[in-house]
């Protein structure tokens, strides 16, 4: 699964693939925390942006145009 491009993984994720968006996830939840981090978040407000994040992202994977 990680040799995929983050395209095809989020095209396999909008076809309901669990394991495809976890190596999402996996990639990017270090990047999008220390993102907001960056901005002045707390820690723990951080992660739980991170994480509605990606379950907003799950939400509408069906949405998804590359």
């Amino acid at each position: 699964m990680k040799d995929l491009t983050d395209v095809e993984l989020m095209e396999l994720a909008a076809q309901g693939r669990e394991d495809a968006f976890a190596c999402l996830v996996e990639k990017y939840k270090d990047i999008l925390l220390n993102f907001f981090l960056r901005k002045g978040v707390s820690y723990a407000d951080g992660q739980d942006l991170a994480q509605r994040t990606f379950l907003r992202l799950w939400k509408y994977r069906t949405k998804y145009e590359p």
